[in-house]
């Protein structure tokens, strides 16, 4: 039965490790060889986070922009709908 390396208390009184059963079950990779695939992978996952924590920095800063446009075109329809207001009451006062 294949099973990754893991410490536990050992018959001898001290802690050991499972990796030479994992070992057994891949042939050819040495204990340190596991080590490093997974020093592998883990790299590989954190290069992934990283890529894709800067692609949604780049769309949060884009998105931010449009916000900002918007609410600039916002602002400036209430200015046009306030000043057409302005001009009825004027009108209407008269």
């Amino acid at each position: 039965m294949c099973r990754t390396a893991r410490w536990r208390w050992g018959a001898a009184g001290r802690w050991s490790s499972r990796a030479n059963e994992a070992a057994a079950c891949f042939p050819g990779r040495s204990r340190i060889g596991m080590g490093m695939d997974i020093f592998d992978t883990l790299e590989d996952r954190v290069e992934k986070l990283l890529a894709r924590k800067k692609a949604l920095e780049e769309e949060n800063a884009a998105l931010r922009a449009e916000a900002s446009r918007l609410a600039d075109e916002k602002k400036a329809v209430a200015d046009r709908i306030d000043g057409l207001l302005e001009k009825l009451q004027a009108e209407l006062d008269s």
